[in-house]
């Protein structure tokens, strides 16, 4: 298992999410080069905390079923919109950018979210194709796009 943490700061915000991932290591007795399907959980906690509960055993259980998992402890109270949103734009680009190193499959890029984090990734999923966030970040759309939700 690949396991990082990544600070995900944005410059002028007071960002201090943080983008824990998990990914599987590619095996060369089992399955050389799969690509694997990528789920980015975003644990609940009304925007004032994110939830342990939803998080890395989480992450762990999509594990076990072959995929990647990442967990995004986006910003939560004080900060304001659309950090945590740009957060979480920012965890998917990441992937994306990342996916010939980690055998990610581009098309199978899902968000997983619970309450709060749940309207944070249904958020992403009408948000992505916003010029503000493509502007903010320096990227193209179509590399923030969800191929995916999972929405609890």
């Amino acid at each position: 298992m690949i396991h990082q943490v990544i600070d995900l700061k944005q410059e002028g915000t007071t960002a201090n999410g943080k983008l824990y991932t998990y990914f599987l290591d590619n095996s060369k007795e089992l399955h050389d080069g799969l690509l694997r399907p990528t789920v980015i959980i975003c644990p609940g906690g009304g925007y004032q905390m994110t939830s342990d509960r939803e998080a890395e055993l989480i992450a762990l259980k999509f594990m076990a079923m072959g995929c990647h998992a990442l967990v995004l402890r986006y910003s939560v109270y004080p900060a304001e919109y659309p950090t945590a949103l740009l957060e979480l734009a920012l965890a998917v680009k990441y992937v994306r950018e990342r996916a010939k190193e980690f055998y990610v499959d581009e098309n199978k890029v899902i968000l997983c979210g619970f309450s709060a984090g749940g309207h944070l990734a249904a958020s992403l999923g009408v948000f992505w194709k916003k010029r503000m966030l493509s502007e903010m970040l320096e990227a193209d759309s179509k590399w923030l796009k969800p191929n995916g939700q999972i929405l609890c």
